[in-house]
């Protein structure tokens, strides 16, 4: 849906990185991801 109506159906704002600020490491920003991913799929 989101690639072809603009809308992805639900709320994907878990699975953005840009809510991380300057104060995460790659390291603890790629464990949440995975984590947020897993939970949402």
């Amino acid at each position: 849906n989101w690639m072809t109506t603009g809308d992805p159906g639900f709320d994907v704002w878990g699975m953005d990185v840009a809510r991380y600020g300057d104060w995460t490491t790659p390291a603890y920003t790629r464990s949440k991801v995975q984590e947020n991913y897993s939970r949402r799929f």
